[in-house]
């Protein structure tokens, strides 16, 4: 029983385990995240990344927090699906274009990460379905063990029974031998006094015997004193009186003789009694030394028994005193396999309560994903239709902006100094070099916005060329050097400070209407806003 507490323990030291494991093996999907936006994410956005990659963590969690974690789960994918409806209503991509790129890849990491809790979910659905099934077959196995433990417990009560039954075989045992040990006493008692009564009568028989010789012996003597008294008497004739002597004395004897053959008789009637006393007593005695050796034969072999039970009864008190034992350290197991059990059911009903739960996010997840992509759908057919529109609103534009500068150069004004070219040749050199180096430099901005149109890295313009150029159209046309006033100082700063703070904007696509409308009116000093 102790080797079974222990493998439970360590099945149970083990689930235990593979639940950390699941839990720790859910923090790459918080990386896997982080790596799919691999800008540097704002305060919102790290906070709707992290959620819910820690939703997800925490449902695997042993025990509890099972209630919590698709709430959780639900407010993050709530929180991504309002974000991507805010972002999706609040475009307004013919007054902002250049913002569309930004909120779309805003969407696509949103997506992602959608798209990595979707992945991990039914994961982790399949792995708490895997462990529901490993907790259902050690609830079995500990079934099949109770029911052995209580098959082995009624075995034990049969032994039990068994026991009782095999003691009341031995009291009755012991009563009968004790009642056979009181009537061999008793036997022993009577034959010894059977015994005794037959050497009384043999000691009266042979007194007796010696009277009838004595008595036999007296009669042979006054018979031959009768017959020696007769023949005297025929042999002489005595006289009367002694004839009357000899009669009255003949008279006596034979009394005499009668009385001892009377005594003669009574002895031998009494011997004879005597001797059929003697015979039934040794009769008695014989058939008493009979049943004396039946019993003591049946007193042996109920002593064997008794000794055989014994023996028995002690080894059934050992048994039973370890069936005991057993009995209880199996109830304290039946306890312990119950109480495990009962958690084990707990924890069952608390993984398919958040299976049940997982499953309505999974479907809830599942629906929002649908909308989304809907939705994503319909954002990347405006997302092309306004690419499409931008690109031709700049091509337009470089096509307005190369027919408008063959008309600035003949401008009225420019031909104006045209006309002064003949007292000032090299002053209208000066202004024709200035209008060239603007259009150059124009045409080189256009040329590098139309390169970077559909690339996603910073737009690096050259802020010192356009403040040059800017600084050169301030400049008067008729080429005189003016000193450089507090406006050009200002917007100088300005640059330097723009390009400082677009600086940290490296690697995004920025509206600078948007911008203009967030910071102050330094950027409009330095773009045409």
């Amino acid at each position: 029983m102790t080797d079974t507490d222990n493998e439970k323990a360590e099945k149970l030291a083990a689930a235990r385990k593979r639940f950390e494991e699941l839990k720790r093996k859910k923090q790459p999907g918080k990386k896997a995240s982080s790596s799919i936006s691999h800008r540097e994410p704002t305060s919102s956005d790290s906070n709707i990344l992290e959620t819910p990659s820690h939703d997800v963590s925490s449902t695997v969690e042993y025990g509890g927090g099972e209630g919590d974690e698709p709430e959780s789960t639900n407010v993050a994918l709530s929180k991504v699906g309002e974000d991507d409806e805010h972002t999706i209503k609040n475009e307004d991509f013919e007054s902002q274009l250049g913002g569309v790129c930004s909120e779309n890849e805003r969407t696509e990491s949103n997506n992602a990460t959608n798209e990595v809790l979707l992945e991990s979910l039914p994961e982790i659905y399949r792995k708490q379905a895997s462990v529901i099934d490993e907790l259902r077959a050690d609830k079995q196995k500990l079934l099949d063990e109770i029911q052995t433990l209580q098959t082995r417990a009624q075995e034990g009560i049969k032994a039990i029974v068994d026991r009782d039954k095999a003691l009341e075989d031995l009291a009755s045992v012991s009563e009968e031998l004790q009642t056979l040990r009181e009537k061999n006493g008793v036997e022993q008692a009577t034959l010894l006094e059977g015994a005794g009564e037959v050497s009384a009568l043999k000691t009266d028989v042979a007194s007796l015997n010696r009277q009838i010789v004595h008595l036999q012996s007296q009669l042979a003597q006054k018979d031959k004193a009768i017959v020696e008294m007769r023949r005297d008497s025929n042999i002489s004739s005595p006289g009367p009186d002694e004839a009357t002597k000899q009669e009255e004395r003949i008279e006596g004897m034979s009394v005499e003789l009668s009385e001892l053959r009377a005594a003669l008789e009574a002895a031998e009637t009494s011997r004879n009694s005597v001797e059929l006393e003697r015979k039934s007593l040794e009769s008695l005695l014989n058939s008493m030394r009979g049943e004396l050796k039946v019993a003591t034969e049946k007193n042996d072999s109920l002593e064997h028994k008794l000794s055989s039970l014994t023996e028995s009864i002690n080894s059934g008190q050992a048994k039973s005193s370890a069936w005991e034992e057993k009995n209880r350290a199996q109830e304290d197991t039946i306890v312990k396999l119950d109480r495990e059990l009962a958690e084990i059911k707990q924890t069952v009903d608390e993984l398919e309560k958040s299976k049940l739960k997982l499953q309505a996010s999974e479907k809830n997840a599942d629906a929002r994903y649908r909308d989304i992509e809907r939705k994503l759908n319909i954002a990347q057919r405006e997302n092309s239709g306004m690419q499409l529109r931008l690109a031709e609103l700049k091509s337009n534009l470089h096509q307005s902006f190369a027919k408008t500068e063959p008309s600035t150069i003949g401008t009225p004004e420019i031909s104006h100094w045209n006309g002064a070219t003949d007292s000032e040749p090299g002053l209208v050199g000066q202004s024709q070099d200035n209008i060239k180096s603007n259009k150059l430099s124009s045409d080189h901005l256009w040329k590098q916005v139309l390169a970077d149109e559909n690339s996603h890295d910073f737009l690096d313009v050259d802020l010192r060329a356009v403040g040059r150029n800017n600084t050169a159209q301030n400049q008067s046309v008729l080429g005189h050097p003016q000193p450089a006033s507090q406006n050009d100082k200002e917007r100088k700063s300005l640059t330097e400070r723009v390009r400082r703070e677009l600086e940290g904007w490296r690697g995004h696509r920025i509206n600078l209407v948007d911008v203009y409308s967030v910071y102050d009116d330094s950027y409009s000093k330095v773009f045409d806003i």
